[in-house]
């Protein structure tokens, strides 16, 4: 197995330097890189993520893609750049490739919901309509209860594709707004669709600025574990911004990460324990400080022991 890095990359070029050092292996650069042979990649910033795109069109072979990520990079809904960028790069990914990509960790725009008595971790993602082919997709939030859910005006756009999401089998349950129920066509009424009231649901967000985003579309994934994917052959990303701020310092470190250091390790190796690592990368370095040099090394091993 071999490492590589961005040459011209100053940050990636750091991080080599020190990784290569504390571990005593030869880091060569990204364009010697032999993609028949297991590798990792040392990336720069989390604003270089998109990279990790070419990579996967370079591999044959693989059936998954593990996004390690505080965020999707999925084009948010508000955007229209078709630009390949560190933000919408896993929509591409899912437009040109056909791999199974797993979000874990993924904690941005997170809002707590009392849904019919029971309190779930809601995922608010205005790029719903974006998330296509929805089947290829699956999410890994510990053991939290959570819902994927979207206001209105996207619920407008997923008019054209919730054939497709009640259909999904990787989705559990969908519930819709009872005064919205006249966006669903009856084609796509099932046992899977559950029709809720106002009441059956209690926002916390009662500021001004949160009402218009009331959510009346929410989507419950189904439950999976990462040992019962259907998978063998996969590549493993992972951003920085994943782990708790006050750990790392990224250029997108959020309050809303909740992945410390073990956390982390322990996802690396049940994703080893099931499936072969074919391809691994590391973003998001921001600092050149030694701590988080520290910390990026002790995952750098992580995947590297993975890998042998």
């Amino acid at each position: 197995m071999e490492t590589y890095f961005f040459e011209d990359d100053l940050l990636a070029k750091a991080l080599a330097n020190y990784i290569g050092r504390r571990n005593v292996i030869q880091i060569k650069p990204f364009n010697k890189i032999d993609f028949s042979k297991k590798f990792i990649v040392l990336n720069g910033s989390n604003y270089e993520h998109h990279r990790t795109l070419e990579i996967l069109k370079n591999i044959s072979g693989i059936d998954g893609y593990f996004h390690i990520d505080n965020h999707d990079d999925i084009q948010l809904g508000s955007s229209s750049s078709t630009k390949v960028g560190s933000a919408n790069w896993v929509g591409h990914l899912l437009s040109q490739l056909e791999l199974k990509v797993v979000f874990v960790g993924q904690r941005y725009w997170t809002h707590h919901l009392n849904f019919r008595g029971r309190e779930y971790v809601g995922l608010f993602r205005n790029n719903l309509n974006k998330y296509r082919p929805i089947s290829s997709i699956y999410f890994i939030c510990s053991n939290e209860d959570f819902l994927v859910w979207c206001d209105k005006r996207t619920l407008a756009k997923l008019t054209s594709s919730l054939n497709e999401i009640v259909f999904a089998n990787n989705i559990e349950r969908v519930y819709v707004l009872d005064e919205l129920l006249e966006l669903m066509k009856r084609e796509t009424y099932s046992n899977k669709v559950n029709v809720y009231t106002k009441h059956e649901l209690i926002w916390h967000e009662e500021s001004e600025a949160f009402q218009s985003m009331y959510p009346v579309f929410l989507i419950e994934w189904k439950k999976i574990g990462i040992d019962k994917l259907p998978l063998k052959n996969v590549y493993v990303s992972i951003d920085l911004d994943v782990l708790k701020r006050d750990l790392i310092e990224t250029d997108t470190s959020s309050e809303t990460s909740i992945f410390d250091l073990q956390d982390l390790t322990k996802v690396i190796t049940e994703i080893r324990k099931k499936y072969n690592i074919v391809g691994a990368d590391i973003c998001g370095l921001s600092y050149k400080e030694k701590r988080s040099m520290l910390i990026i090394n002790k995952i750098y091993r992580s995947l590297m022991e993975s890998m042998l």
